[in-house]
């Protein structure tokens, strides 16, 4: 049975929040860095940095590689050894930070809006390990971008060692999901092809 959808909001938020965007992928599929790629002439990374500097939040690139030059006085910090995919770039997080909870955020998402992030971080629950979101069904969950907190750093090192993907810790603790609004999905739509920078309808100067 897939993680419950709840769509209401309650609770304070027990640890100041920070960010940081994973840019730790092979980006295989594209061929090129991912957070490089330019839309509407600013880089992916540029793009989802002001969208979470605009709501106030400090922002880090968990992963290597090469930065823009507008951002390369960003602080860096490493993904977990041993741990691969997301998951590593969330545990390297955590434990980078350990009063913190953080809100992670994939750099192939070069439509994330301030306003989809400042939707996310209100659904932060008192109690809870983390917040996702999800687009279609209570089993169609994202968990990226999306918030994660101290609380949940154990259940997420469990899941390292057993192998288990990132949405996993829906079922090893007790994470918020919440149902997407409309007006935020396209969002979460992840670039991972040539043809989906042409579907994005911009250009922008990625070519």
């Amino acid at each position: 049975m897939g993680a419950r959808v709840e769509s209401d909001s309650r609770g304070g938020r027990p640890a100041p929040l920070r960010a940081a965007v994973l840019i730790g992928g092979r980006s295989s599929r594209m061929g090129e860095p991912k957070h490089l790629l330019r839309l509407a002439g600013r880089t992916f990374l540029e793009r989802i940095v002001g969208a979470l500097e605009a709501n106030g939040l400090v922002v880090a690139v968990s992963g290597s590689g090469a930065l823009p030059g507008a951002l390369e006085g960003i602080e860096r910090i490493a993904d977990a050894p041993g741990i691969g995919g997301a998951l590593g770039g969330v545990v390297g997080a955590l434990a980078h930070d350990r009063e913190s909870a953080w809100m992670l955020v994939p750099c192939d998402v070069p439509l994330l809006t301030a306003e989809a992030i400042g939707w996310l971080i209100a659904q932060r629950e008192r109690g809870a390990a983390g917040v996702m979101g999800a687009l279609s069904s209570s089993d169609d969950v994202e968990p990226l971008p999306g918030v994660y907190e101290p609380s949940g750093f154990a259940a997420l090192e469990r899941l390292a060692r057993d192998g288990s993907a990132l949405r996993a810790l829906c079922k090893a603790a007790r994470v918020c999901v919440r149902a997407v609004p409309e007006e935020h999905r396209a969002c979460w739509r992840n670039v991972n092809l040539r043809e989906d920078l042409r579907d994005l309808g911009d250009g922008g100067g990625v070519w």
